[in-house]
């Protein structure tokens, strides 16, 4: 990530320029520490980013989910709760028919990023 080698950079440059003014050996074992220091850093930065882009896309996922469903005018979406969680979609709530829970399992499954459809539906005339 550009974020994360800028990161680096700019830490073993701040600490560089502290250094200056020290021995020659002792910058440099200094300035090894200082680098294991901001690859750690950014490690830590990397694995932080990765949870929120799976949280993000899991949003994202949920959000053109319950688009979809309002805009199909042969679905009442109104009682189904989405939840997404790695790309896998939880449905819960009430339906009028299987019909119904079958097609609105369909169109979930269509939407970009869905791994997978947990239906939990229930029919309730």
């Amino acid at each position: 990530m550009k974020s994360t080698t800028l990161s680096k950079a700019m830490m073993v440059a701040v600490l560089g320029s502290v250094l200056v003014g020290g021995s020659v050996f002792a910058q440099e074992t200094i300035m090894d520490k200082a680098k294991a220091t901001a690859d750690e850093a950014g490690t830590k930065i990397d694995s932080s980013m990765k949870k929120v882009d799976n949280y993000m896309d899991d949003s994202g996922i949920t959000a053109k989910i319950k688009t979809k469903l309002l805009e199909a005018k042969d679905i009442k979406s109104t009682g189904v709760s989405v939840k997404t969680t790695d790309g896998v979609v939880y449905l819960t709530g009430h339906v009028a028919s299987q019909a119904e829970s079958e097609h609105i399992v369909k169109v979930v499954g269509a939407v970009e990023g869905v791994k997978s459809v947990k239906n939990d539906l229930v029919v309730k005339p």
